[in-house]
């Protein structure tokens, strides 16, 4: 196990920004994994004022080639070679440079990429600017009350939204990260929670089913007090279970309702609106607003009238992305998102 403080931390991100120094805004792909080089490759990038996109390192070797050959970034930071004659390694394991850099423009506040899809190697992604992550990471340790204090389990990926959330939102409290790549199942993810007393812990509702399945009390987690849920719709029954589970030991449970454009999350349920709240998507988080609009487009005001979720607020995306070219886009939704829901 590797620990770093908050200054080496700060070290090493200095030290990856180095190698990243270009006058102009240039793309990094960082196919990264739950661990600290890859939060410090990503802080670099976007303290220097570049655009990174987030990708999962265990993606397909085809489709992460198609990506590349599609975003031509000017730098790669892999695990995996890069088996494109465009690209070259300056030395440091695992960066690749392109050798002929690109004429094609970025945007000056595009600063993150993120996939909408997972894993699948979709081209399509989420255009993000700094304002809006820093946006919705205050906003969450707000609403969360994340302190100094706090010891979160990172297990979700940090290439997917609310992985990267969860990250986000607790270094800007300065909280002690617990980053992992163990799965549930495995022995030492539960060691893991025991010897760093994590008191944190989020998931979407497969993470939820599979905990049930295990057991809260039969994984001896006794340090665990606040669990949040998003990435999908928990069904009510396993939302009272562990609302009862948290409550038992005198702990919170959140239900959160988010979109990767929505920089991760939009609304949160608050435990103490629980039980009597139970399958709502809570209130909309601080510095958001939410409507309803009608099959016709026109905002409803009277309550039990179905309409689409429109979502304003600071950490509404730019807009989408499924080629290179498209980088050079600015702002395309003005912080208004029609969320389809």
């Amino acid at each position: 196990n590797v620990s770093w403080t908050y200054g080496e931390l700060s070290d090493e991100v200095s030290r990856r920004r180095d190698s990243l120094k270009d006058p102009k805004k240039r793309l990094l792909f960082l196919f990264c994994r739950n661990d600290l080089p890859s939060v410090a490759w990503y802080l670099a990038a976007v303290e220097a004022g570049h655009a990174v996109a987030l990708l999962n390192d265990q993606m397909n070797v085809q489709l992460a080639a198609n990506l590349i050959s599609l975003y031509r970034p000017e730098w790669v930071v892999a695990s995996l070679p890069i088996d494109n004659e465009e690209y070259e390694s300056p030395g440091a394991a695992g960066f690749w440079r392109r050798k002929r850099l690109d004429w094609a423009p970025l945007h000056s506040d595009l600063a993150l990429l993120l996939s909408t899809s997972g894993s699948t190697g979709s081209p399509k992604f989420v255009r993000l600017r700094r304002g809006n992550f820093e946006a919705n990471a205050e906003s969450i340790r707000q609403a969360l009350t994340i302190s100094d204090q706090d010891v979160p389990v990172a297990h979700l990926p940090v290439h997917y939204s609310y992985g990267l959330s969860v990250v986000n939102s607790h270094l800007l409290a300065g909280a002690s990260i617990l980053l992992t790549r163990e799965g549930l199942v495995n022995a030492t993810f539960w060691e893991m929670i025991r010897r760093y007393r994590a008191d944190s812990f989020s998931g979407v509702p497969y993470t939820y089913q599979m905990l049930r399945r295990l057991g809260l009390d039969k994984v001896n987690a006794p340090t665990l007090r606040i669990m949040t849920q998003a990435g999908g719709k928990l069904d009510t029954d396993n939302i009272a279970h562990f609302l009862e589970r948290m409550t038992e030991r005198q702990g919170r449970f959140f239900v959160m309702y988010g979109q990767t454009e929505a920089t991760a999350r939009i609304s949160i349920l608050p435990s103490t609106d629980l039980p009597r709240k139970l399958g709502s998507a809570g209130r909309v988080i601080h510095g958001g607003a939410v409507r309803i609009h009608d099959e016709n487009g026109n905002p409803v005001a009277d309550p039990d009238i179905e309409g689409e979720l429109v979502y304003t607020g600071s950490n509404v995306m730019l807009g989408y992305a499924t080629q290179r070219e498209d980088l050079a886009k600015g702002d395309e939704l003005s912080g208004c998102l029609f969320t389809g829901d």
